[in-house]
């Protein structure tokens, strides 16, 4: 006689969820869409830490993380999170990096005072801010973060750098395109998950 089967029951949450650092339309949301395809649900996280406590705590199942870039260098934090936790590559992509100047409609290159980005963006755009002391950078927790906060604050002296694709999200215009030092600017990200034990 067969014998009943029992059902099994999954985790609804974080099947088919990754975590990334930064805004929608950060670098780091487009690698991650890159990386798992289109039907996998994306979470976006504040930080680099908030990414791996998502994925410690069980609220993701997978999570894509910058590790190097290839003009700026490692990823400041992030080969000693991936150090902590008990995580495991699974894939990685060489992401190219195109980044924008953005401001808000009607502001004009001239009267930028002040653009807010990463600090690894900011890095890989030295040679267009050491062509333009007057303009201070702003470090920030994210390039579409800073978008979005530079639209919010509708200052006609603040610009952000991010891509294009964060401006459309945003609202915002793009002075000016490929600021960064070169054009094969590439950030490598890792596809990590938990490792099971």
């Amino acid at each position: 006689m067969l014998q009943p089967t029992a059902r099994v029951r999954r985790k609804p949450a974080a099947i088919r969820t990754c975590a990334y650092q930064g805004m929608p339309g950060a670098f780091s949301e487009d690698a991650a869409r890159a990386l798992v395809g289109p039907d996998e649900s994306l979470t976006p996280c504040p930080t680099l830490t908030d990414v791996f406590d998502a994925l410690s705590a069980g609220r993701v199942c997978r999570a894509v993380v910058p590790i190097e870039n290839s003009l700026a260098g490692y990823v400041p934090g992030c080969a000693d999170l991936l150090a902590r936790h008990g995580v495991r590559v699974i894939a990685e992509r060489a992401h190219p990096i195109a980044q924008s100047l953005i401001a808000p409609p009607g502001v004009r290159l001239a009267s930028i005072r002040r653009v807010l980005s990463h600090p690894v963006a900011i890095a890989q755009c030295s040679r267009f801010l050491r062509a333009h002391p007057g303009i201070a950078a702003v470090s920030v927790f994210d390039t579409a973060g800073a978008v979005a906060t530079i639209m919010r604050s509708r200052r006609t002296d603040a610009g952000a750098i991010a891509s294009r694709r964060a401006a459309a999200v945003y609202g915002g215009v793009v002075l000016r395109d490929d600021i960064q030092d070169r054009p094969d600017n590439v950030t490598r990200f890792l596809l990590i998950e938990t490792r099971v034990t």
